[in-house]
Formats: C-alpha cells, sequence, structure tokens
C-alpha cells in the first residue's frame, strides 16, 4: 500500500498535479509509524524494504512523531514508547486494535489511529483495552473447553489434525485457538464456530502441512463439504454446513495422515547455538535490539544451554518467572517462560532469547524462554 501511494504521488507530482492545483506535496513519511504497525501486526516477511520502513517507523514512534492513538496504546499498555522494539508492536498495540474488530467493530481501532487528539486517542485507547480484556476472558473459557473436547477423544484422533467446534465460541477468537492449540498438540487445528446458518472456521498449520493446498485437495475428494475457503501456507479461514462438521472432521484427518505418510510430525527448533557465559550480558542484548526489527523471515536469535534453577514461581497469566545458573557460571540470570508450569527438576535445557527489562528506572538482563525442558 505505502508503495503505491509513493508511486501515485510521483505519477501526480510529475504530470503537475499537485502545483496546477495548489495542493502541498504530501510527505509521506507522516505514515511510517502506520505502515511499521500494519506491517508487522499482519506478519508480513520483513525482506530489505520493509525492514527499512519499519525501523524508520519506528524511529518516528520513539521520537512521539507518529498518530497520538499509537502512543495512547503504548501508554495503556505499559510500554514507553523512547524504547519501542517491533516486537512491542506485535504483542502489545496489535491486539488491543484488533480485539475491537474480533468482538465487535473495527471502527473504534480506526478511529483511535486516525484522531489527532490525544485526549480523544486515550479515549478510545481505553475503550480497545476493555474490549481486548474481554477477548483474554473470552480466549481462556474457548481454549479450556476446547482443551477438554481433545483430551475426552482418543489419542489416535489427535495425532495428525483437530477439528473442533461448540455452538457457544465466538468467531472473531476461535483463530487465536487455532493458533494456540497448534503450539501445544504440533499438528494443524480447526477451530469452528457458529456463523448464521454455516460453521466458520479457522485453521492454523505446521510447516510441513500448505493447508491452502491441503484444502484444495479436501475439497476436490469431498465436493460440496466445503462451501468457500481460503488461505496460505500456515493459515487459512473456510464456511462448512453444520451437518457436515463430523465429516469435514475425518476428510481433514484423513487428508493430513495421508500427506505426512502417517508419520507423526516432530517438532524442531532451530537455534543459534550455545554461547559463552560472558556473551550472556546486557550489552549484546542491546546489540541485538539495536540490531531489528525482527519478525517474520529475519527472526531473532535463539540460544541455548544447559542452566540450573534456582528460583522459580508462577506470575501474571500462567508466566514462569524464575532464576537462571548457567552450568559452570557462577553468574545467576532473570527468566520468564509464557505460559509454562513450574518444572519439578533443577537441570534444564534452556532454549532462550537476550532481552532487556526496565522495571521502576532500573535496566537488566532478562532471558526470554522459547522452550525448558528436563535436561538429559
Amino acid at each position: 500500500g505505502f508503495y503505491l501511494f509513493s508511486s501515485l504521488k510521483s505519477h501526480l507530482q510529475k504530470n503537475g498535479y499537485f502545483a496546477n492545483n495548489n495542493i502541498p506535496l504530501p510527505d509521506l513519511r507522516h505514515v511510517l509509524d502506520l505502515v511499521a504497525l500494519g506491517t508487522v501486526a499482519d506478519v508480513v516477511k520483513l525482506d530489505q524494504n520493509n525492514r527499512i520502513l519499519i525501523s524508520e517507523g519506528i524511529r518516528r514512534i520513539r521520537a512521539k512523531q507518529c498518530a497520538p492513538g499509537i502512543l495512547a496504546l503504548l501508554e495503556i499498555s505499559k510500554r514507553q514508547a523512547e524504547t519501542l522494539q517491533a516486537s512491542d508492536l506485535g504483542f502489545s498495540v496489535a491486539p488491543r486494535l484488533n480485539a475491537a474488530g474480533r468482538l465487535s467493530d473495527i471502527s473504534r481501532g480506526i478511529k483511535c489511529l486516525l484522531t489527532d487528539d490525544m485526549n480523544d486517542a486515550r479515549r478510545y485507547a481505553q475503550e480497545l483495552e476493555a474490549f481486548n480484556q474481554k477477548r483474554r476472558i473470552e480466549q481462556e473459557r474457548i481454549q479450556l473447553e476446547a482443551e477438554a473436547i481433545v483430551k475426552a477423544q482418543e489419542v489416535s484422533e489427535s495425532k495428525f489434525a483437530l477439528s473442533l467446534f461448540d455452538p457457544s465460541w465466538h468467531e472473531g477468537i476461535v483463530g487465536i485457538v487455532a493458533g494456540k492449540l497448534k503450539e501445544m498438540h504440533h499438528c494443524p487445528c480447526a477451530v469452528f464456530a457458529k456463523s448464521g446458518d454455516c460453521l466458520k472456521g479457522s485453521i492454523r498449520s505446521i510447516p510441513s502441512v500448505h493447508i491452502k493446498d491441503l484444502l484444495d485437495l479436501v475439497d476436490r475428494q469431498n465436493p460440496g463439504l466445503i462451501l468457500k475457503f481460503g488461505g496460505h501456507a500456515m493459515a487459512a479461514g473456510l464456511s462448512i454446513k453444520p451437518e457436515d462438521f463430523w465429516h469435514f472432521k475425518r476428510a481433514f484427518s484423513k487428508a493430513i495422515k495421508q500427506h505426512l505418510d502417517a508419520k507423526i510430525p516432530t517438532v524442531e527448533l532451530l537455534t543459534d547455538g550455545e554461547p559463552e557465559a560472558f556473551d550472556i550480558s546486557l550489552d549484546n542484548a542491546q546489540l541485538l535490539a539495536d540490531s531489528g526489527p525482527w519478525g517474520q523471515g529475519f527472526e531473532e536469535p535463539i540460544f541455548y544451554g544447559n542452566f540450573e534453577i534456582v528460583e522459580q514461581r508462577v506470575v501474571g497469566e500462567k508466566h514462569l518467572k524464575c532464576r537462571l545458573k548457567l552450568m559452570g557460571d557462577t553468574r545467576i540470570h532473570d527468566a520468564i517462560a509464557f505460559f509454562q508450569a513450574p518444572l519439578d527438576t533443577k537441570q534444564v535445557t534452556v532454549a532462550y532469547k537476550l532481552s532487556i527489562n526496565t522495571w521502576r528506572g532500573a535496566t537488566n538482563l532478562q532471558l526470554m524462554v522459547e522452550q525448558i525442558s528436563a535436561s538429559e
């Protein structure tokens, strides 16, 4: 979209449109904050051009040369504009913008981004925060109910694919739940909700299953089963008749099992190696932060190592806050693992990112745990 407007501006300028109509030449730098937000929120692949646009957008937000709505959303999510990272846009701003559209009307999010008045922006941000809180409560309920359905199924049913439905589930939230279930069970997951006379489903897939191509196959093998569908390699949406849910469930699982040659998909986490003890430092965390933006197609480095758990406790929404000591080293590092239960072992292997945690004016190194398990 940005490049289209840039090209259009050049074309109109070349043909004298602005000069002939006494219109000031548009400065597209003023929309780079929105370009950065949209690119990160939509998980667009970060090629060289996109990284430049995001970097410039983040620079403008840090300087507070941006939409008041972005500042208001950062404020309400307790993020500092001056130290903004791309991940803050993806994990703090975007969910609040999307919450209104998931539960009600997306126009509130649009109004928040378009207003020039900071007071109005804060008011819209408060509304979006309320929607986000409702979304989180509803998401947790649906996820718990979905997990109960999975546990009640035969183990063989959930090895290759999951298809779940309940008439009380909200169609704006089933996509998030499908993503969470996919991460937990390491297989493609389809979660459906009632939508008028149909069931609308969201599917999240794994790297070894191109889900759009697989739905093409299911559609060809079962004419009329899928009313409509669309998507890409890792995610898709579809509509089916309520009475066809069990037919779809069987066809979907069968197609994936055949595609995988009846081999249960394995989970692989690629890392950038095991750093030396002295490399695990605040300076290197800052160096990596300054080397961003990181994101889809340009992933932030992940490291691994063997640690001893010195202390662990559950905080917030089922997150594990712990203090870790690298084996053979004396220093102790703060770490956090999201949605992780306490471990009953002291010796663990950890995959992690180096991050910076600022709290009450103090800045410290924090390990962001991607995966943690008992050492072999």
